[in-house]
């Protein structure tokens, strides 16, 4: 995804640093906008949702990696926030259109990095957990979803595919690391587990700061499908490296 949208950019503005820039930028605008209206979507309150969206350096790979290193986690982030967005509409509109609007979000974030294929997956299991996203997704309108997902992820897929072996091979011999098994699977863990604290640490820390003795509350308050989401995802994590024993989780890797 960052490198189609990049080469559009280059049909306009020429094979230049602006290119560049314009994209980062365009992606950097997408994940505010669409973080604030997925936070709406979650609590209905403009207010917090706006608050959401500000927070949103407070997130070191956003804050800062986000503007040095990044190019297909920066595709990432706007195509999450898209995602979650789309998702948590489901239940409040579950017509056929929303429901394919739901299915291009997650065939842009496959697009954007393979790594949001096990998010998305988490996602929509602790959707599960909600009356309303539970109707939506489960209903025969979300064939709708399906079909624009295809249309969306379906060729590239395909050509990935014809590949598989071999990018995988590169993957491995990348996150692998040496040791034991079980050296690899514990330095790994610990990777894992260092990427979501440094995710979520300043912002928990900024929340806490600023609602003070409401925080204990509003934290107990957390729940719902993106909280269990995120905790599900992290223990896919865990199971995945204590699976295959990766001991290399970089930050970045936590965005999805």
């Amino acid at each position: 995804l960052f490198e189609w949208t990049l080469l559009l950019a280059q049909q306009a503005l020429g094979p230049a640093l602006a290119s560049f820039v314009a994209v980062k930028t365009v992606f950097l605008v997408l994940t505010a906008i669409f973080t604030y209206l997925a936070a709406k979507e979650a609590g209905g309150d403009a207010r917090i949702a706006g608050a959401a969206a500000l927070a949103l350096p407070l997130i070191p790979q956003f804050g800062w990696s986000f503007h040095q290193t990044l190019t297909h986690s920066a595709a990432l982030f706007a195509a999450t926030a898209f995602f979650w967005f789309a998702l948590l509409r489901l239940r409040r509109r579950a017509g056929v259109i929303d429901l394919a609007l739901f299915g291009a979000a997650a065939g842009a974030g496959v697009l954007a990095k393979y790594s949001f294929a096990g998010a998305a997956a988490a996602a929509v299991a602790a959707a599960l957990i909600d009356a309303p996203l539970r109707r939506a997704l489960m209903s025969a309108k979300a064939a709708a979803a399906v079909a624009a997902f295809a249309a969306v992820a379906a060729p590239h897929l395909a050509w990935a595919a014809s590949a598989g072996a071999e990018n995988a091979a590169l993957v491995g011999a990348r996150l692998a690391g040496e040791g034991t098994h079980a050296a690899r699977a514990a330095k790994g863990a610990a990777s894992v587990l260092w990427a979501a604290i440094s995710f979520f640490a300043p912002v928990a820390i900024a929340a806490a700061l600023s609602l003070r003795g409401d925080f204990p509350a509003r934290l107990r308050g957390v729940r719902g499908a993106p909280a269990a989401a995120a905790a599900l995802s992290l223990a896919m994590l865990l199971a995945a490296v204590a699976i295959s024993g990766v001991s290399n989780f970089p930050e970045r890797y936590a965005i999805s």
